[in-house]
């Protein structure tokens, strides 16, 4: 069984680094990546459960949460269509319970290391206080940086200028070009996170550590 989990695992890191090499390249994640991860994960489902590794009712339920997860982001939209077609995915490939399902962990690990670009853009921002206006600005020293649109680039999106703010969009329709707007106007702007990045750190960390958050509090505990 270690030798299987071994190569599940180099596959898995193989094609989770093709998928986050083209979303940040692109923003987009090509649909052969969850396709593969889907097949990959039918392919070593059906052998530990032959091999009574796992049991239907884990399949199950790790489906069942992938999906929810999936549905969760397709309404929200606050991340990609690919980002939760890959979380869907990966429920095939664990199919694995201990506290929560194994997709829960890894989903949870994505959000927790995320949240460390707040704390990189307060850091930041702490120059930028200048441009702070009133109490409701403050979330945007979290968020994003400010920035002439006329120096936009691609991958920046406004997140507040004269017409106000949009600190939440949906990601599958928001246009990620440039702007041609050469205005020296000082807007705040969010840089477009390629989620993918974070699914890939949040699935090593469970192949190693399992759910980091579980782990600080029984550590705490």
């Amino acid at each position: 069984m270690t030798e299987i989990i071994f190569i599940k695992y180099i596959l898995i890191i193989i094609i989770l680094s093709i998928a986050t090499y083209q979303d940040i390249k692109t923003r987009e994640v090509n649909l052969l990546i969850p396709l593969a991860l889907f097949i990959l994960g039918i392919a070593f489902s059906i052998y530990e459960y032959i091999n009574n590794y796992i049991n239907i009712y884990e399949i199950i339920i790790s489906v069942i949460m992938g999906l929810i997860i999936f549905l969760f982001i397709y309404f929200t939209g606050l991340m990609g269509y690919g980002d939760g077609l890959i979380y869907l995915s990966l429920s095939f490939v664990f199919p694995y319970f201990d506290i929560l399902p194994a997709i829960v962990d890894i989903f949870m690990n994505s959000i927790i290391l995320s949240a460390i670009i707040p704390l990189i853009l307060l850091i930041y921002n702490i120059k930028n206080i200048k441009y702070i206006n009133n109490k409701k600005d403050i979330i945007l020293l979290f968020v994003g940086y400010p920035k002439k649109k006329s120096e936009i680039k691609k991958f920046e999106i406004i997140i507040k200028d004269e017409k106000g703010y949009r600190i939440l969009f949906n990601v599958e329709k928001t246009n990620f070009s440039k702007p041609s707007e050469k205005s020296e106007e000082i807007v705040w702007v969010t840089y477009g996170i390629p989620f993918v990045l974070f699914i890939f750190l949040g699935t090593i960390v469970y192949m190693f550590f399992n759910n980091i958050l579980l782990k600080v509090v029984f550590i705490i505990i």
